[in-house]
């Protein structure tokens, strides 16, 4: 046993050994495929030497015997040599006729040895019949086929292998054989990543990624008979320089991987926001004026994903139907536009006494890629190439009035245009139109809300937008009345270009806008417009979820700006495309009904039909709908409906006719000291609603202190509303969720927490020290932010009349909004209004506030007072929470 220990401890110490000669090689600087290539060396010769030991126990001759019969194989990334320090060591223990039974002896010994090693195995042990069928029967086990490698045993029987493998499995069905390895990729890739740009890849996995350059050895492979880049160069089925961009592209993306593996201890191919950080710094790469270090290394990562991407797409393109079938099946199927173009089955082709002028002129290009949006095709692989071959040549000082017009005219055209435009971005053509997108193309967003690089946030914008053509909803109605459409698609491909510079992304896209409206020869109302859009892009957004959208000052500078219902209705458009291409799950009822609200309330005004006073209409109608609801000993009650005309705009249109009823029905049952605390689950969002109903008399610092309730228990608070009726009747409403719980929250929670907050509003407990005993204790608490975006505090005395309006940008931390609402507290504020959420890129908490006597602040000097006691106060807790303390709360 002791002598069993002791190997097992010699041959993890190997492995480890390895590693740690790995971390060394890399901070050396050696390359990513050198490195794959020492640890290929390295697993070579210790299965080879494990093979070793499990044959010495037996005679000469079984040895012979053995190595004539069976051979140990490495298959999939074993056999291609791409290892990284945590991989799996894919082997294939193949046994041939005659083989002696001491094979399967052999076998499992070398097995047990791998796994007490540390390595982890993915092997099977077959014969050469039994290989042949899985290959037919298993996609992933038929690739792993492609590129073997024999490590031991009868080069004869794996020689045998690799030529029935060819015969029987690829070239017998070279068609089927292709279309399962493209089938089982673009499974994967929907399951890890479907989009190059995404911006916490899979290495290994999404589009872009080690895998695609499998794909295309595999698919090389079954059509060319060779899988390595440099045989298909030689047999002219790759470019000498795509073989370049390849194998830079393989180096970068195996460096990255191994690294990651390094760090984790383990296999890791995930590029996440952290590492992403943490590799940034260690490369030192420096930060230029508009963009971080880890940006500029996810650009560098980028551009070569999008290398493999785009270069094993177009491969598989061209290759995965016969030359002379496809040429048959285009014959048969497709048909000639203007005796210029040919349309086949998927893309649209030029005929050849046209392709030259087709392809050497920005005009031809431009002609070539308008028809292709007509007739909702993609260019042709081939063709394509050869207009990104010419792109580098096409002028671009200058746009021709052919040019000019075909580019206007294509972007009227919804319908095929996000793909279109993709592809003239792809080859070029598109940064020779519009300068500025040469800037973005593969440039990121580090933050944790944007899902997609600006280029693929751009060209999925597009597409967002273009979706509404038939969408029977308030967006698609307003996107189909859209005139002039080839502005607002304009302005969608300008929106973020300034994003990766200095200064604010909106003031430089402005000037960007400005100079493609010239380029493109505008008229200067249509310039207008395309700047404004550009400019002002965030403009709905922001008023719509974090202003008081039933407040008519609101409403009246916003549609003053404007200006038209024809550039709300593009506006409108373009800030729901533009949040829905921020990623998956960003754009949502909520926001959709936030934004609709405000434009219908807009274009109301902007139309003429009405006026800004139709809000009196909309509460006189909540009003009745209350009344109705409300029981019929209280209908008549002069006092309730006294409440109603004073009740503040945002509460009667923002809460439920019925939930307000309920709260009369409790105001008008009261007595002077009495607190009413209701909690309630709402299973379909997974969160409680807390509403408490009391007076100002008994609810000094309400807000504040019912925050620190919530926080101490380790709640997130979602939203919060607030409701002070002039008489004092206070009515807050806070939606939570409750950590403590991960399924329904039950009764006795609700009725614990009501009872706190119960007790806090009495002054019963100190809530201040509550919170910092408990909070240390959340689990949900952030450790630490990945936004690169700076804490700012806002004071807004514009956009209301009534009311002072704090803005606060901050990275979220369990426990701040309690620290904000006491700091308010403590300036001597009466919070009106809370909106708490997060939009866009930043976490924002809006206050809309008066003084202690429910008047707008108009100091200067204690104006400023406020913003700088609110920005010391949020700066101090966001040190005391990084550092793990909550000593100085």
């Amino acid at each position: 046993m002791p002598a069993t220990t002791t190997r097992i401890s010699q041959l993890r110490q190997q492995v480890e050994g390895v590693r740690e000669l790995t971390q060394k090689r890399m901070a050396s600087h050696a390359t990513g495929l050198q490195i794959a290539a020492s640890i290929c060396q390295w697993t070579d010769e210790f299965l080879n030497s494990l093979n070793t030991q499990a044959l010495a126990p037996y005679p000469e001759s079984t040895r012979n015997a053995l190595a004539a019969t069976s051979a140990m194989i490495a298959v999939g990334g074993s056999g291609r040599g791409d290892y990284a320090p945590y991989s799996d060591v894919d082997l294939l223990f193949l046994e041939g006729r005659g083989a002696p039974p001491e094979f399967h002896t052999v076998v499992s010994q070398i097995v047990r040895d791998c796994w007490d090693a540390g390595l982890k195995l993915g092997h099977s042990v077959r014969t050469l019949p039994d290989t042949i069928k899985m290959a037919r029967q298993d996609t992933q086990f038929a690739t792993s086929l492609v590129d073997t490698r024999c490590l031991w045993g009868s080069q004869d029987l794996v020689q045998e292998l690799t030529h029935r493998f060819q015969r029987q499995v690829v070239e017998s069905r070279i068609g089927s054989f292709i279309e399962e390895c493209v089938s089982s990729r673009a499974q994967e890739r929907a399951q890890h990543g479907a989009a190059v740009l995404q911006l916490e890849p899979d290495i290994k996995r999404s589009f872009g990624g080690l895998r695609d350059l499998h794909l295309l050895r595999w698919v090389g492979f079954a059509r060319h008979g060779v899988s390595d880049l440099n045989s298909l160069k030689l047999q002219g089925a790759l470019s000498q320089e795509d073989v370049r961009r390849l194998v830079l592209a393989h180096d970068y993306l195996m460096s990255v991987r191994i690294n990651l593996h390094l760090s984790a201890g383990r296999p890791q191919d995930i590029l996440t926001r952290d590492e992403q950080l943490r590799i940034s710094e260690e490369r030192r790469i420096p930060e230029t004026p508009g963009q971080r270090s880890v940006e500029r290394f996810m650009q560098e990562y980028f551009q070569h994903s999008l290398a493999i991407a785009e270069i094993s797409s177009d491969f598989v393109a061209r290759n995965r139907q016969h030359p002379v079938l496809r040429q048959v099946a285009n014959f048969v199927m497709s048909y000639r536009v203007d005796n210029k173009y040919r349309v086949g089955l998927e893309y649209l082709d030029v005929i050849a006494r046209h392709r030259d002028e087709t392809c050497r002129t920005l005009e031809g290009a431009l002609e070539f890629y308008d028809t292709a949006a007509t007739l909702g095709k993609l260019p042709h692989p081939q063709l394509a190439l050869e207009i990104k071959a010419h792109a580098a040549n096409y002028p671009r000082e200058s746009l021709s009035e052919v040019a000019q017009q075909t580019f206007l005219k294509l972007l009227k055209r919804p319908g095929h245009l996000e793909p279109v435009l993709r592809s003239m971005f792809d080859t070029g053509v598109l940064e020779c139109v519009l300068p500025a997108m040469s800037h973005v193309r593969c440039l990121l967003q580090f933050n944790q809300y944007h899902s997609y690089t600006v280029d693929e946030h751009t060209l999925r914008a597009i597409g967002a937008c273009e979706a509404r053509l038939k969408d029977p909803g308030p967006i698609g109605r307003a996107y189909r009345e859209v005139n002039h459409k080839e502005l607002l698609h304009l302005a969608l491909l300008l929106h973020d270009a300034g994003k990766g510079y200095e200064e604010d992304h909106s003031e430089v896209g402005k000037r960007l806008a400005e100079e493609a409206a010239v380029r493109l020869g505008l008229p200067d109302h249509q310039r207008d417009i395309v700047v404004f859009l550009v400019h002002r892009h965030l403009l709905m957004a922001t008023l719509a979820f974090r202003r008081d959208i039933s407040d008519p000052e609101v409403l009246l500078k916003f549609n003053h700006e404007v200006g038209s219902a024809n550039i709300l209705r593009k506006l409108f458009v373009l800030t729901a495309a533009d949040i829905e291409a921020v990623g998956p799950g960003v754009w949502n009822d909520w926001k959709a009904e936030l934004l609709t609200l405000f434009y219908d309330r807009s274009m109301v005004w902007l139309s003429g039909k009405s006026d800004l006073f139709q809000e009196p209409v909309r509460v006189e109608k909540n009003t009745g709908l209350v009344l109705n609801q409300l029981p019929a000993a209280l209908k008549d009650d002069p006092a309730v409906l006294q409440r109603l005309q004073t009740a503040p705009p945002h509460y009667l249109i923002g809460t439920r006719p019925e939930r307000i009823a309920q709260d009369l029905e409790i105001i008008s049952g009261r007595t002077s000291d009495d607190i009413s605390i209701e909690g309630h689950y709402d299973s379909e969002t997974s969160t409680v609603e807390y509403r408490v109903i009391t007076s100002e008399a008994m609810g000094v610092g309400c807000f504040h202190k019912l925050t620190g309730v919530l926080s101490a228990k380790r709640m997130e608070i979602l939203n919060a509303q607030i409701c002070t009726y002039p008489d004092g009747i206070i009515i807050d409403s806070f939606r939570v969720r409750d950590y403590d719980h991960e399924y329904a929250v039950p009764e006795f929670r609700l009725q614990e927490v009501a009872e706190l907050m119960r007790k806090a509003l009495r002054n019963e407990i100190d809530v201040e020290t509550l919170f910092r005993s408990r909070l240390r204790f959340s689990p949900n608490a952030v450790q630490g932010p990945v936004s690169n975006l700076p804490m700012r505090v806002l004071v807004d005395n514009e956009s209301s009349d009534r009311c002072t309006v704090v803005d606060i940008f901050a990275h979220d931390r369990s426990g701040l909004l309690y620290r904000i609402s006491r700091c308010l507290f403590e300036l001597d504020l009466s919070v009106i209004l809370a909106k708490i959420s997060t939009h866009f890129d930043q976490v924002v908490d809006v206050f809309y506030v008066t003084d202690s006597k429910g008047r707008k602040i108009v100091d200067g000097q204690r104006l400023r007072t406020i913003r700088e006691v609110l920005r010391q106060h949020i700066e101090q807790f966001e040190e005391t929470t990084r550092d793990g303390s909550l000593s100085n709360g």
